[in-house]
């Protein structure tokens, strides 16, 4: 029996033409704006930078977690070598080897999460330098204008 392979020009597939053309509307395009930006509610808050005030004690507590697992890993290893070292090893060297190898690499694997780690947070923290200008930045492309309907009424209807 032969079955038919499934190909890109396949009818099941919409045309290229369709897909291609997909957002090119310019009414499905929003532009973004430095005062759009700037008008929106919840700029001032994001710029402030209360996220990154919140995920840097999270990555202080993750860099400490894996401090704690880095120093286990050496006792461990430090415990392994001691083992191999004595006469009467019940342990064959070859498994003995096999697991120095494992704990090698999770030394290194450790290492290289708390580097990763530290400079993320530096990275991060970093940013909040940039936030007064950022800040004078939105102050000064926002717009004042009242986005109420109540506002938007002549005065002789406010009531």
């Amino acid at each position: 029996m032969f079955f038919s392979r499934k190909n890109m020009i396949s009818p099941q597939f919409p045309p290229p033409s369709k897909v291609s053309f997909h957002f090119c509307i310019d009414t499905e395009l929003e532009t973004v704006t430095a005062t759009g930006i700037a008008n929106d509610k919840t700029a001032a808050t994001r710029a402030s930078g209360w996220k990154i005030y919140h995920l840097d004690p999270q990555l202080e507590e993750m860099l400490q977690v894996e401090r704690d697992v880095l120093d286990m890993v050496k006792k461990v290893e430090k415990s392994l070598s001691n083992l191999s070292q004595c006469a009467t090893c019940p342990i064959p060297s070859d498994v003995l080897d096999g697991l120095g190898e494992i704990i090698e690499g999770n030394v290194a694997r450790s290492n290289r999460i708390i580097s990763h780690l530290e400079t993320t947070r530096t990275k991060m923290v970093k940013l909040l330098d940039h936030r007064p200008t950022v800040l004078d930045l939105l102050s000064k492309s926002s717009t004042n204008k009242r986005s109420s309907p109540f506002h938007s009424l002549p005065h002789k209807l406010r009531t």
